[in-house]
Formats: structure tokens, sequence, C-alpha cells
């Protein structure tokens, strides 16, 4: 629901926080310190470096979240699906669609 009403203020909801947290293990982060130290570089980012965020490209922003989503993504899920019930298997393959195409 939280996803739902801040896409109607154009904001990240919770996704953003699941790929904050996945760069956070992938590098070593493992304690509440990284997670904390990580969401207060951010929001001193975005009080006092706005400017430079601005002339950052758009592009580069892309990029950067399609890194995270293929290091976050469930590859093994596909080996999965010969093994579980179609109805399942549907599920995994539509969400994941739909996810790509929006």
């Amino acid at each position: 629901m939280a996803n739902t009403i801040c896409g109607f203020f154009g904001a990240m909801g919770g996704c953003a926080m699941i790929g904050q947290s996945m760069i956070n293990i992938s590098n070593g982060g493992r304690g509440r310190i990284s997670g904390i130290s990580a969401a207060i570089f951010l929001i001193l980012l975005i009080v006092f470096a706005t400017s430079f965020i601005a002339v950052i490209p758009l592009a580069a922003l892309v990029g950067l979240m399609f890194i995270v989503v293929i290091g976050t993504f469930a590859w093994p899920t596909f080996k999965l699906l010969p093994k579980i019930p179609r109805a399942d298997a549907f599920v995994i393959i539509a969400v994941t669609a739909i996810t790509v195409i929006s």
C-alpha cells in the first residue's frame, strides 16, 4: 500500500530501500550501523548536494538501477519452475514480466 501511495507523489517507496540494503549486504555491511550510515549519507547528499545531484544524467541512474536489479534478482528461481505447480510458476513469470515491462 505504501508503494502505491508513494507513486502518486513521485516517491520511491520501499523499492529503493531494498536496493540500498542489498548493496550494503553485498559490500560487507551486516549490522545496523551500515544501514544507518547509508541513510545519513543519503539525507546529507540530498540536503547539501542537490545541485550536484541535478547534473547527474538520468541514463546513468537508470544504468545503476539495472545493475542493482541484475544483482538482486533470484536467478535460481528459473530452475525451480518445472518442479513447482503451474499456477505458482505462472505467478512468478507474470510478476517478473510485469515488473520488467513497467
